[in-house]
């Protein structure tokens, strides 16, 4: 054998491991990021979520806490109309 050949084997030897462990190590972290990203689009979806009940809850009750029961717009109206009809009257 000739001093090329052994050092073209020692070249290969001593790369091969190394690539191999490079290969190995960016597997698992493309394996991380994904899981990271994955996490991330979750929490931003959770996040999304909860800030829309928040504002449909906040809707829902205004709209409850708004209406009146028939009632209370009856005796509210027939308030106004009385009080109209005296200051008629009264002129």
């Amino acid at each position: 054998m000739t001093l090329r050949s052994y050092l073209v084997g020692l070249t290969l030897a001593t790369l091969l491991p190394v690539a191999l462990f490079a290969g190995t190590v960016g597997y698992f972290l493309v394996q991380e990021q994904r899981e990271t990203f994955r996490t991330g689009a979750e929490a931003r979806t959770l996040a999304v979520l909860t800030a829309v009940d928040t504002e449909l809850e906040a809707s829902i009750s205004t709209l409850n806490s708004g209406r009146a029961k028939p009632d209370t717009i009856i005796s509210v109206e027939a308030g106004a109309g009385s009080a109209k009809s005296r200051s008629r009257t009264a002129m």
